[in-house]
């Protein structure tokens, strides 16, 4: 099924992004404010980040129009809204079951002091109130053998007053209307919406990962074939968001050509003729945690991310 949502692209050009020289990450950058994690620390974790799975702390974020810091504690089960000195303005709780845990993966802000929050362990969205009230909706809105299931989500965006669930069980973004109300779904691996309408996926064909827009009604075509840069190899890439120009903001995950691990995150602005219209090399790659939610951009188009170590979140924030 498509996306029934519209966004006007350039003509779309099947070609590679030109791979850039190598280039070294960036200084470090200084957090704009960091938090404790542990049994007594304001975030919910632990240091052994290998064996929980949002890597020993936090698991997704989102910044809101004032700059705030929604944080999904999902070991806690609440979210901590946090602002740029660190002080926590207010914590949302989270519904909790007494047999089964449920496991919150990603957060979107309602724009109405709430948030609609991913349970996947019920595959359910949940959305908490500014004043702390809890409802939640999921495979009963979907018609029975017309469109893919919610089997494992595991990204959430709330765009154009709709919400848009990337599923990777079923391989789809399935697109729900505030209230709940089943819309329509796209089928793609690993996709979100455009700012303004459509979509843009990750795909892979051949060996070769391509970034895929769609337009108006219409089928997804290749942008770009994507390319690590000189001297390095691409493991894996993903989305992080769109732009209020059209662009796909797009994350790779290099290592030095010949070895395996990761070594670096090369985020890519990336309009809709393949060009790269802006890059930040990010110092050290992912640190245990699902990268796909610890890169975000926030609503002026800046770049928002998060890494746990040494005991605490510490939370980042640089313009292209």
């Amino acid at each position: 099924m498509r996306a029934a949502i519209a966004i006007a692209f350039a003509p779309l050009l099947a070609a590679s992004a030109p791979a850039a020289p190598a280039a070294t990450p960036e200084p470090a950058e200084k957090p704009v404010f960091s938090l404790a994690v542990g049994a007594n620390g304001a975030l919910g974790g632990d240091e052994q980040s290998g064996f929980l799975p949002c890597g020993g702390g936090p698991s997704s974020f989102e910044v809101d129009g004032e700059g705030r810091w929604w944080i999904l504690d999902a070991i806690r089960s609440r979210i901590v809204v946090a602002d740029h000195d660190g002080n926590i303005a207010k914590t949302l709780p989270l519904p909790t079951a007494a047999k089964k845990a449920p496991y919150y993966a990603d957060v979107a802000v309602d724009g109405a002091g709430g948030a609609f929050v991913l349970d996947a362990t019920a595959r359910r969205i949940v959305h908490v109130g500014a004043d702390g009230a809890a409802s939640s909706f999921g495979a009963e809105k979907i018609p029975r053998g017309k469109a893919p299931r919610l089997d494992l989500p595991k990204r959430i965006h709330l765009a154009d007053s709709a919400l848009y669930v990337e599923d990777a069980g079923s391989d789809a973004l399935l697109r729900f209307g505030a209230d709940g109300a089943y819309r329509d779904a796209a089928q793609a691996p690993a996709a979100i919406p455009a700012k303004s309408g459509g979509l843009f996926a990750i795909t892979q064909s051949g060996g070769a990962t391509w970034l895929e827009a769609a337009p108006p009604a219409g089928h997804r075509r290749p942008v770009v074939k994507l390319s690590p840069a000189e001297g390095h190899e691409l493991l894996d890439a993903w989305l992080a968001g769109a732009t209020a120009a059209g662009e796909a903001v797009v994350v790779e995950r290099e290592s030095v050509s010949g070895k395996d691990d990761a070594d670096r995150l090369r985020v890519l602005r990336i309009d809709a003729k393949g060009k790269i219209v802006a890059e930040r090399v990010l110092a050290g790659a992912d640190d245990g945690a699902s990268p796909t939610r610890r890169i975000r951009l926030t609503p002026d188009g800046r770049l928002a991310w998060f890494q746990v170590d040494g005991g605490r979140f510490r939370a980042f924030e640089a313009s292209w």
